[in-house]
């Protein structure tokens, strides 16, 4: 998609207006008090102002929190900000709603609660139903309500979608789109839980916040729909509550449209203000494939999908001619926002040269590769410091967005206990450190061992993800994750 077609299908998809609440302090003994409701909101805010392809209008926005400082999730407070934000949003901008904190059914009805209910009577909450009549009168063609809270699902309703994209259909589409959704994070009669692989936020939440950002696996060709949207939560929270807690909590949907709702296209991801942009990211490569693979699934990639693919297949291809040719012991692979560069430690040997005179296979690749995208990446050597160095250049910058790749590494260890001495710490701090289990089967006691003692190296106030690469599962368990919130288990 180009400039001009990106730029008329913004405009197409409108700003969007955003109210979100959250609750934690409850001054009413039914309802204990929660501690990550006003994480979840804060959160979900933070992500439609961060990302511009959501499209927020700022301005217009609103948080607010009942967190033991500030009390603004009364009823009262509620009810008037969602009417005044269904009075600020105008006709071509889209409005949406989030809500994390307690919820509660009563003869069939399914309600929030504000922080001031004294009992869990009807009349001292708000009924998801009035929410929905409220924003109803809203002229907005779009109206999203996403609620993380129990029993706050309703039946589906079902939509009509669009069969294909493209951006001739799409332009006119979205000018006759509407909608009114609700989007729920349990169904009517479920509970809705906190405890989550995220020490930030609830489960919901979670993969909320992580679909908002461009997770790949939640788009739809580029795009994120409210309907990909859901079915990557939906799948998640599912499988996450059914193979580790033995409960049920099934996300819910309903809608009254004309067709499938876009919320952003995703072809290029752009941030705005502070982000996680790197000077530069190295991490050092093993003599394993999947693992390498692993890693640049944590990439959120700008560029096209067809280069990207090509790219990770070039780079593959040099770092294992590096360890199978060129007999090197080791190599670092460096990676900034517009540039990847290789470190190949040995004898000076210039792949790239070789491969203009290599016919196929893996040499040959990486010359079709420069060849092909030969407006697009620019390809650099020098042999400098006993390094064989390759600098593949991307026009469009930047080109990665990192999210704080710091990779641990093990020493083979055998079947004994880990120890200190077997932990390698990539250099510089993270806020995310990943390690990757071994892929042979080993004893949940060994892998324990090995989480403590990388929690004990690593800082304090940073995350430990954890990727079971082992062909058995459970190498870990979900309680040992649950209750480290410094743990996130892949």
């Amino acid at each position: 998609m180009n400039k001009k077609q990106r730029k008329i299908l913004n405009e197409r998809l409108g700003k969007k207006v955003m109210l979100s609440i959250g609750v934690n302090n409850y001054d009413n003994e039914c309802f204990r008090n929660l501690n990550k409701a006003c994480k979840d909101a804060l959160g979900v805010f933070e992500v439609f102002s961060k990302v511009k392809n959501l499209n927020l209008n700022i301005e217009k926005s609103k948080l607010i929190v009942s967190d033991g400082t500030l009390n603004e999730g009364t009823k009262k407070n509620i009810l008037q900000e969602i009417e005044a934000v269904t009075k600020r949003v105008s006709a071509n901008e889209d409005l949406v709603i989030y809500f994390s904190g307690h919820g509660y059914e009563s003869d069939g009805k399914n309600f929030i609660v504000p922080s001031d209910s004294i009992n869990n009577e009807e009349n001292e909450l708000i009924e998801i139903k009035k929410i929905i009549e409220i924003i109803e009168m809203c002229e907005c063609k779009h109206k999203l309500i996403i609620i993380d809270a129990c029993f706050s699902g309703v039946v589906n309703s079902g939509v009509k979608g669009i069969e294909s994209y493209n951006f001739k259909n799409l332009k006119d589409y979205l000018k006759e789109s509407r909608s009114t959704i609700l989007l729920s994070s349990s169904g009517r009669n479920e509970a809705s839980y906190e405890e989550s692989p995220s020490s930030e936020y609830s489960l919901f939440t979670t993969f909320l916040i992580e679909a908002l950002e461009g997770k790949s696996e939640s788009l739809k060709n580029g795009y994120l729909t409210v309907q990909s949207m859901y079915n990557y939560i939906f799948d998640n929270v599912r499988t996450i509550c059914r193979e580790y807690q033995g409960i049920e909590q099934r996300p819910n949907i309903a809608e009254k449209s004309n067709g499938e709702v876009i919320l952003g296209i995703y072809d290029k991801l752009t941030l705005e203000g502070e982000n996680d942009f790197d000077n530069n990211t190295i991490i050092q490569i093993r003599e394993d494939e999947d693992i390498f693979n692993s890693v640049f699934k944590d990439l959120k990639i700008r560029i096209s999908d067809s280069l990207w693919h090509d790219t990770k297949r070039t780079l593959t291809e040099l770092i294992m001619n590096g360890f199978e040719y060129e007999k090197s012991t080791d190599i670092q692979l460096e990676i900034s926002s517009s540039e990847i560069t290789l470190y190949i430690y040995g004898n000076e040997f210039h792949s790239l040269e070789r491969a203009k005179t290599t016919a196929e296979r893996g040499l040959g690749f990486v010359n079709n590769y420069l060849m092909n995208y030969l407006n697009q990446v620019n390809a650099a050597y020098k042999y400098e410091n006993g390094k064989n160095i390759i600098t593949l250049i991307f026009e469009e910058e930047p080109a990665f967005f990192i999210k704080d790749i710091c990779v641990i590494k093990l020493n083979e260890v055998g079947f004994r206990r880990y120890t200190a001495e077997d932990i390698i710490l990539p250099s510089g701090v993270c806020k995310k450190y990943y390690y990757y289990t071994p892929k042979r089967n080993i004893a949940m006691s060994q892998v324990r061992s090995a989480v403590t003692i990388i929690l004990d190296k690593i800082p304090k106030d940073s995350v430990l993800v954890i990727y079971d690469t082992n062909i058995i599962k459970g190498t870990i368990s979900f309680q040992d994750y649950i209750l480290n919130e410094r743990i996130l288990y892949r």
